[in-house]
């Protein structure tokens, strides 16, 4: 989010990948700067939450008459950040229950903010590459697809007429072009995923861990996955043993789990016959339960948080051990891309570096 008003255009602004209202909840108490931590670097340097993640026009995308444009970020501001900081503020004090609405408002918010940060924009940009190769391999090894395609690019104009499917194939086998993404395209990815992570986030059993022994940090990927390292085991939220950490204050973590109870519950009234019921439970909100952890486990939190981080940490205190662990290569879930045979055929997993 930029900090020029929604309605200004802010194509060439600095558009926040980590949320700034979220980095403003996550300042010491009468601080206006976070200390801030470089991968792999002895730099450590304070500075305001408006300055921090962010990129210059990050979210800014062209159409195809050429014009730039800035609409997911004023869509950032309106419809996910504007309702859903409120549930995170909420949250950071007291021990509040939530309706089902900001239940969702808050689910939206965590899951776009995990999508929007670059390292999974990386990711999502590897997935999209796979997927456009794998296509391409797959039309280029078929008779007649390839030519059938072009005739009816060149019948409405939209390539050069002499140009031929065979010297498409054999640019493309001597490595005469490349795939790209582009911002479009990978928001369109982010979008396409968030549908799942919001439904799937918000019936999901939500726990707030305090802690007053040791501050909390947070990073430029602030959520963060969690799960048993087992051979077959998926990495995606379909693993029932999931855990999602999100620090949203210097002394809380909303921690994200499976709610096998409830869904075990709903699924025996269902098997009974008691629909009605079985609804009704699902469609009522999990308890939030808050839980103090000791100085500990707060920096067993704060070591996986710094691990998972892509280049930056921030820190609502200064944090001598934050340098320390603070090195090699990330330890986030990356995706994995495996070609299984010459046309095109891939698979897709993600692995826990």
């Amino acid at each position: 989010m930029s900090t020029n008003p929604p309605t200004q255009d802010q194509t060439k602004a600095k558009h926040h990948y980590v949320t700034r209202a979220y980095l403003d909840n996550m300042l010491a108490r009468g601080e206006k700067r976070l200390w801030v931590y470089e991968r792999n670097s002895d730099r450590v340097f304070r500075n305001i939450p408006a300055n921090l993640a962010s990129a210059r026009a990050y979210y800014t995308t062209t159409n195809k008459d050429g014009v730039e444009q800035d609409q997911f970020e004023k869509l950032l501001a309106a419809d996910i950040e504007g309702p859903g900081i409120p549930v995170i503020r909420k949250l950071s004090v007291g021990s509040s229950q939530l309706s089902m609405q900001e239940i969702a408002y808050g689910a939206m918010l965590i899951a776009t903010q995990e999508l929007r940060v670059p390292f999974k924009m990386e990711q999502l940009s590897a997935m999209m590459k796979a997927a456009g190769e794998s296509f391409l391999k797959s039309a280029m090894s078929r008779p007649g697809v390839m030519e059938s395609a072009f005739q009816e690019l060149k019948d409405s104009g939209k390539i050069n007429p002499l140009l031929s499917a065979d010297e498409m194939r054999r640019n493309y086998d001597e490595g005469g072009f490349d795939i790209v993404t582009t911002t479009s395209g990978k928001l369109w990815a982010l979008g396409t995923m968030l549908r799942q992570l919001i439904n799937t986030y918000a019936m999901m059993k939500w726990t707030v861990l305090i802690a007053p022994e040791e501050m909390i940090v947070t990073s430029d990927c602030p959520v963060c996955r969690d799960y048993p390292v087992a051979p077959g085991a998926p990495a995606g939220v379909v693993n029932p043993d999931l855990t999602l950490y999100f620090p949203i204050s210097p002394t809380r973590v909303v921690v994200l789990q499976h709610d096998v109870k409830k869904w075990s519950r709903v699924q025996h009234l269902m098997r009974a016959g008691r629909k009605r019921e079985s609804e009704k439970l699902r469609e009522a909100p999990s308890e939030i339960s808050y839980k103090h952890i000791s100085k500990v486990a707060a920096g067993r939190v704060n070591k996986m948080i710094v691990e998972r981080a892509m280049r930056w940490v921030y820190s609502p205190v200064e944090m001598p051990d934050v340098p320390k662990l603070f090195r090699g290569e990330s330890r986030n879930v990356r995706v994995e891309i495996e070609k299984l045979d010459d046309v095109g055929t891939v698979r897709v997993t993600h692995r826990l570096s």
